[in-house]
């Protein structure tokens, strides 16, 4: 007896089309904070990369300004965590003190280097529980080599940049004319064709969102530049550093209703959307319901993921070891989600074993957008799998939840 089974479509980055593959605009949108920076160290080339091949929609990432006035992608204000600075002995004299949004901090800032020393500088994980076997190897990048990053890619992905420490930038880089870290920002965003009113045609092609924790940065480039913003919002200690506002003034009614003329949406610290206390989540608060009122998008921003939250009780409560150790049989777990992405995640966390599953026939995989017969492929075929495309990688089983029509029964553990 003959029969037919549905293509195997290729991820929308592995396509052939001439034209791209449009944004989807049917769910929410999937953002690469920093890149794929569980990985490799945030905000590098690679990083980036990984991340768009795992199927983020937006890459996000936060522009600073060299000495010599160069917008380049990079978190923090200084270079002590992220980079390789301390090896570099010829650099020693630029550690210094400055006040950064009320607070003295001591390092070697990004403001005090030209662009070609901040190239000669390799990139590290900031954080010690992640994959470190990529420090030393990749550079810092510009903005617009971050650009290009976005634009090359086989399929429209956007980018989520964000004008980072404005007041303190523009306290110490200076450009002829005047002009500001945000002019300058905004300059090459129109360089390389990005406008366009959220969800325009023209935005739609090259998808952006332009992010501050500084409204008055907001509240000025919106007359250079039509694209969407987002007001991001710090914790409930921390002040705005430009209008010096406390988090209770500007997530007031009335500063919400004010803000609305200029942005499209906020991005809360997460903790001030659901506290937590013991490590047990509180009742949320009306946050999210306020701004929806005031017709504002809702973004959550800040803190570790889920998934370092995750690994790092399992660690604390000794569970470790692969499938078929003695560390393993000790304390026997497994680690299960329906996220690809986020097993490949914890596997530069944990050697611990884990199953993906399969959720029912019509559901695609939340976080890559793959339907059922490419993940059932990508899983049975090992060698072409997520473990043969990433190292480190141990996906022992699948597990078919709810399909009923593949299999009577309501699991399946396949080793």
């Amino acid at each position: 007896v003959g029969c037919t089974a549905r293509p195997l479509y290729p991820l929308p980055g592995r396509r052939n089309d001439r034209s791209k593959q449009p944004l989807q605009t049917f769910r929410a949108y999937n953002f690469a904070h920093r890149g794929s920076n569980g990985e490799f160290p945030e905000e590098t080339v690679v990083a980036y990369m990984r991340a768009i091949e795992e199927g983020a929609d937006f890459i996000e990432s936060d522009v600073q300004a060299t000495k010599d006035g160069v917008l380049v992608c990079a978190h923090d204000v200084i270079l002590d965590d992220t980079t390789d600075i301390a090896e570099h002995k010829e650099f020693a004299d630029r550690k210094t003190t400055y006040v950064v949004q009320g607070v003295n901090m001591t390092g070697y800032f990004i403001v005090d280097f030209t662009l070609e020393e901040l190239k000669s500088l390799r990139t590290k994980q900031s954080y010690s529980f992640r994959d470190q076997q990529y420090n030393g190897q990749f550079p810092i990048i510009t903005f617009d080599e971050y650009i290009s990053i976005a634009l090359d890619a086989p399929r429209v992905v956007g980018i989520y940049p964000e004008i980072k420490n404005p007041v303190f930038v523009n306290n110490h880089v200076k450009w002829p004319g005047g002009k500001k870290l945000e002019d300058k920002f905004v300059e090459i965003l129109k360089k390389y064709g990005y406008k366009g009113d959220y969800m325009s045609k023209e935005w739609l092609k090259q998808p952006a969102f332009v992010q501050s924790f500084a409204p008055s940065s907001l509240i000025y480039i919106s007359n250079l530049t039509n694209l969407p913003k987002i007001f991001l919002i710090d914790d409930l200690t921390i002040y705005t550093e430009d209008t010096n506002q406390s988090y209770w003034e500007i997530t007031s009614d009335k500063y919400l209703n004010f803000i609305k003329d200029y942005v499209v949406g906020i991005g809360p610290w997460k903790d001030t959307i659901i506290y937590v206390s013991e490590n047990y989540m509180q009742s949320p608060t009306d946050l999210v319901a306020r701004a929806h009122a005031y017709k504002l998008q809702v973004r959550w921003a800040g803190g570790k993921i889920f998934e370092d939250k995750f690994v790092n009780i399992l660690k604390k409560y000794g569970y470790k070891g692969t499938y078929t150790l003695k560390d393993g049989l000790k304390q026997s777990t497994f680690v299960q989600s329906f996220t690809p992405t986020s097993l490949i995640y914890v596997s530069n966390l944990t050697d611990l074993p884990k199953v993906l599953l399969i959720a029912d026939t019509t559901v695609p995989t939340q976080d890559t957008n793959q339907g059922f017969h490419l993940v059932i492929w990508k899983s049975v075929n090992i060698d072409t799998s997520y473990s043969g495309r990433y190292k480190g990688v141990i996906i022992i089983g699948v597990v078919l939840c709810s399909c009923s029509r593949v299999i009577q029964g309501s699991f399946v553990f396949s080793v």
